[in-house]
């Protein structure tokens, strides 16, 4: 609705012209739609874009396994949508003394758990996060830390597929670069792709003359 919004016609409207501007501020402040169109129409070459840019945020999931000290938070190592694809798996051999293997097909990690002589699950949740961690693929695909209040202590059990989620995809922008929308005005501090957070901002405060 508001593609631009010019800085200097602020300064114009509180430096150069004080007391005109202080007077029209004071009345387009009360209503600060009414305050962005009277900026639009003033707008020029160097304006600022109106927009919302936002930084890429990292997909995660925590398991809910149920058992002291088992349980882990899976984060996608790259930023962005894309890690919404990421799915993690346990599955128990029906083997005996089978050993801890991952296993990963495209963004599908799956956790192959070790058993004793009897078949029972012998792998602990430290255990996966040390395979994932030395793992060729799956350590560029997520890391894995224990939850709040786990130690990783304990023996997990099988687990059905969990996808990641949360995911967002930044804003792409060029270092230097600057937005604003009604609420903050945002710098773009480094080159922005969608899977950075380079985006900083700092909220606009209006005040009536």
């Amino acid at each position: 609705m508001y593609p631009y919004l010019n800085v200097d016609k602020i300064r114009e409207l509180n430096g150069i012209c004080p007391g005109a501007g202080r007077a029209k501020l004071g009345d387009l402040a009360l209503n600060f739609d009414s305050f962005l169109r009277y900026l639009e129409s003033r707008v020029d070459a160097d304006a600022i874009p109106y927009a919302t840019p936002v930084n890429a945020v990292a997909a995660t999931k925590t398991t809910a396994l149920g058992v002291a000290d088992t349980e882990l938070v899976y984060t996608a190592k790259v930023k962005g949508a894309n890690g919404n694809n990421v799915t993690v798996t346990y599955v128990a051999p029906d083997a005996e003394s089978a050993e801890l293997g991952i296993v990963v097909d495209g963004t599908n990690i799956v956790v192959n758990l070790a058993t004793d002589a009897l078949k029972a699950v012998t792998t602990k949740a430290s255990d996966i996060s040390a395979a994932i961690g030395v793992h060729t693929v799956a350590k560029e695909l997520v890391s894995v830390v224990n939850k709040a209040a786990n130690d990783g202590s304990g023996v997990v059990t099988t687990m059905d597929k969990i996808t990641l989620a949360g995911g967002v995809n930044g804003t792409e922008g060029t270092k230097g670069q600057k937005a604003i929308d009604e609420d903050y005005i945002y710098f773009c501090a480094a080159d922005n792709t969608i899977n950075d957070a380079n985006w900083k901002r700092a909220a606009i405060t209006l005040a009536t003359y």
